[in-house]
């Protein structure tokens, strides 16, 4: 398949956990609101193939199984790196909406907005629930730090890796720790260009690294120099939580979330 440029793909990642009824309805929820040609691509680690069971025939929709154990973790960062890498590949997309399967899309602005930002901001790589939480409170980055400071100090390519990337980005502002919520979230075509001109989509020692993929997504893009934007405090589109939906769809809505 020849490469294209898309100025939107979907990557959304399905655990062994998922319930197949939630997959449906977030799969729909894009659909209806995103457009039904939009690039769609599912990282199916369900080992169970639960996409397959969960929605009708979607040309636009591509099913990459993953059968290694549960990602989790690190391992969830390689699974989402081949993702990202594949849709870059193949569709090179200005914008990536990257979604868990317990989120649901329920308005039609949230790219148009996201668009405007990243091209407002040309060191924006990733927008969500950044510094503060989709209910309002300050987001407390201490447990992530003290996973990052862990996996630094290992004395062998994790430990060197994470070093070097911690070192750089504190010489840019980073706070160890700092991150976007990833259940919902969107990056920008610089995102994916900067992750993949360091060897991160292909660095498979991550996958032990003991460090949630949030994390390292945050620290290994305030390295190259990109930042991070708030859009899921209250007034804007996203409703990011730790787990689950923000509130009923109905609420949402309402929220103009």
């Amino acid at each position: 398949m020849g490469r294209t440029s898309a100025p939107l793909a979907i990557l959304m990642p399905v655990g062994p956990d998922c319930d197949s009824g939630f997959v449906a309805d977030t799969i729909a929820s894009v659909r209806h609101y995103l457009g039904a040609d939009t690039p769609f691509l599912v990282v199916d680690n369900s080992r169970r193939s639960l996409v397959a069971q969960a929605f009708a025939p979607d040309p636009a929709l591509e099913i990459l199984t993953i059968d290694h154990p549960q990602g989790r973790l690190g391992a969830l960062w390689t699974i989402l790196a081949r993702g990202m890498k594949r849709l870059r590949e193949r569709h090179d997309p200005e914008v990536l909406l990257r979604i868990d399967t317990d989120a649901l899309v329920t308005g039609a602005s949230l790219i148009a907005q996201a668009r405007a930002r990243f091209d407002a901001e040309p060191s924006l790589a990733v927008l969500g629930a950044y510094r503060v939480s989709a209910t309002g409170g300050p987001r407390d980055f201490s447990t992530s730090a003290d996973a990052l400071r862990r996996a630094a100090a290992r004395d062998d390519a994790i430990g060197q890796r994470m070093s070097r990337a911690i070192v750089r980005a504190e010489t840019l502002g980073y706070e160890v720790g700092e991150h976007v919520l990833g259940g919902v979230c969107l990056y920008h075509r610089r995102a994916l260009d900067a992750l993949d001109a360091d060897g991160l989509f292909d660095d498979v020692d991550l996958g032990a690294c003991g460090v949630s993929e949030d994390v390292l997504f945050g620290l290994f893009l305030r390295a190259a120099g990109l930042s991070r934007g708030l859009s899921a405090s209250p007034g804007q589109p996203l409703g990011a939580n730790w787990r689950g939906l923000r509130g009923t769809p109905v609420a949402l809505v309402e929220q103009r979330r």
